[in-house]
């Protein structure tokens, strides 16, 4: 297997010989050896704060000792400690540390939250506590290779600010940061960013496309339509923000499969449709209606006709400024 490396390949010591990662913990299953020498690569902009990449590895000077399995926070700590200089990536805990009380867990389960956060620290992760990293200051260049968890935030990531990766797993992507590397597939390679299908919103109206509750509702019909298949929307220039790509994009993720969409004429890898499909048709062409739209938002709510409302919910992914200045 390939890999891609997350780091400059000058920046950092290379003097590990290798890292394996044993998944079966969770899976039974085994990833295997990340940075073997000599496999083919691509590179991670150097720069020099860490900080501004998420979940990205810094070996500043690594000894000449070996990490031989990672088992999840607590072992990787344990292990990596015989380490020379500092390494860190951004993260985010299941457990929200402010207000978790809140959260109706067993104290053991609480705990085990709080212990892998501090575990992640210690190991020099930068805490950030939200889901949407990106829009807390971790934004990678396009172009970049990173190695994120969290659907919204990796179809934010990909689509939005060009940068490239996978949908990674709990503790991949820890094992992903300590090695620096990365397997070379799926969203790391430039032709499988291409799309394959056509979404055509250019029938509806004007009003409807610049309306903030269309975007969940058009990224339920992504996911829903496209699975995990790259697909291209027409129709939206003009009328987006980056909070409203941020709500088609959870919507499609969480619907379907959808690691990466573009948005013509909008989004980094998207200059025109013609760019965004290759310069070849789309294997599927799906021209939305009104109809459509007015469906797939009716099949979002489960109060059926009652008037009462219990309660709200708000904020997943997390509210950007704007949009806590809006709700209040």
């Amino acid at each position: 297997m390939n890999f891609a490396t997350l780091t400059s390949a000058t920046s950092y010591g290379r003097q590990r010989t290798r890292l394996a990662f044993d998944y079966s913990a969770n899976l039974g299953t085994t990833l295997g050896l990340i940075g073997i020498p000599g496999v083919p690569y691509v590179s991670l902009p150097a720069d020099n704060d860490v900080r501004k990449f998420t979940q990205e590895i810094r070996l500043a000077s690594p000894s000449s000792s070996t990490i031989d399995y990672v088992l999840g926070a607590y072992y990787t700590h344990e292990k990596s400690s015989s380490l020379n200089g500092g390494y860190g990536y951004t993260a985010t805990g299941a457990l929200a540390p402010a207000g978790c009380a809140a959260v109706r867990l067993p104290p053991h389960e609480r705990d085990m939250a709080r212990r892998m956060m501090r575990a992640y620290e210690a190991m020099g992760c930068e805490p950030s506590w939200t889901c949407a990293p990106y829009q807390a200051g971790h934004r990678p260049a396009a172009g970049s290779d990173v190695a994120w968890g969290e659907s919204n935030a990796v179809v934010f990531c990909n689509s939005v600010l060009g940068a490239r990766t996978n949908r990674y797993g709990d503790f991949l992507d820890i094992a992903c940061a300590v090695s620096g590397r990365a397997p070379d597939y799926g969203l790391h390679r430039p032709a499988n960013r291409l799309a394959a299908l056509l979404i055509d919103v250019t029938g509806l109206s004007q009003e409807l496309r610049r309306s903030d509750v269309f975007y969940p509702v058009l990224g339920t019909i992504l996911g829903r339509r496209a699975g995990s298949a790259v697909a291209v929307i027409d129709g939206l220039q003009g009328c987006t923000n980056e909070d409203r790509l941020k709500a088609l994009g959870a919507a499609a993720a969480s619907a379907g499969g959808v690691g990466l969409f573009h948005v013509a004429g909008v989004t980094p890898e998207a200059p025109d449709l013609a760019g965004a499909l290759g310069h070849v048709p789309p294997r599927e062409r799906i021209a939305l209606t009104a109809q459509d739209v007015a469906a797939a938002l009716a099949g979002l709510s489960t109060a059926g006709g009652s008037e009462r409302i219990d309660a709200v919910a708000i904020g997943s992914p997390h509210l950007s400024l704007a949009e806590i200045d809006a709700l209040e």
